[in-house]
């Protein structure tokens, strides 16, 4: 897939993409709630691969790429100011993949499209690999312990799976062309004295207890081990990390 910027920030429409993106600015557009309005967004789509005209025309509508995003229903919440950051530069941003098995699911196609699609619109992707993180195990939405995973088979993981993020994105495609990266190339290098003065230091037990994952866990009969607990401190120094190497400003 070879996809070029265009002018102003808009999706490249020769470059084989789904012609749905030319709508996403319905849901602002019309300033009420995109669901309402989604069956009129894919009439409009059908018109659009029956008339490339009209189609074009709708695109000079869109905005940023949470324009799209809203559209489609996928933008759940955001932080406060996306919008101006967005429509001023283009970004780099990452989403995290978990190799606890040797293939992506079916819920991991989600986040990949939505790399892609930012790729679409001119931002840099960066596909994570949990290859650290992996090394502990993510509690979210587990009522009990994760089982360890050797570090053989958390890297075997990742090789396997490195492959299959690679057909989602463009690496060759200038300036955003999409990064993949495995966070155990610098997890795996800190001491655990130096972790917990420059990264534990910035949290409170008070804010990592209020979290979902670790709450329903406190009150369950397995309660969560210190080792899952501090996975979101792990999660934390990966943002930091590739906001500070990689100039990335956020997580999707």
């Amino acid at each position: 897939m070879n996809v070029e910027r265009q002018a102003g920030g808009k999706p490249d429409q020769s470059a084989g993409l789904d012609d749905t993106i030319r709508f996403s600015v319905l849901s602002s557009w019309f300033s009420v709630p995109g669901a309402q309005f989604s069956a009129i967004g894919y009439r409009l789509s059908a018109i659009g691969y029956r008339f490339p005209v009209l189609g074009s025309w709708f695109s000079l509508l869109m905005t940023t790429i949470l324009d799209e995003l809203r559209w489609r229903g996928l933008l759940y919440e955001s932080s406060d100011g996306l919008d101006e950051l967005l429509a001023q530069e283009r970004v780099t941003l990452y989403i995290g993949f978990d190799p606890s098995a040797d293939s992506l699911h079916i819920g991991h196609l989600l986040p990949l499209l939505t790399l892609a699609r930012f790729q679409r619109w001119g931002h840099t992707p960066i596909a994570l690999a949990g290859g650290g993180t992996g090394l502990i195990g993510d509690p979210s939405g587990k009522t009990q312990e994760r089982p360890l995973l050797s570090k053989e088979q958390v890297a075997a993981n990742v090789e396997a799976i490195k492959g299959q993020l690679a057909q989602f994105l463009d690496f060759n495609a200038g300036d955003h062309s999409a990064l993949l990266l495995n966070n155990a190339d610098w997890l795996t290098r800190l001491s655990l004295m130096d972790f917990l003065r420059d990264v534990g230091k910035h949290l409170t037990v008070n804010y990592m207890l209020a979290k979902d994952s670790v709450r329903s866990r406190m009150t369950s009969e397995t309660g969560i081990s210190f080792t899952e607990f501090s996975y979101m401190l792990l999660q934390a120094y990966d943002f930091a990390y590739l906001f500070e190497h990689y100039g990335c400003k956020l997580q999707a």
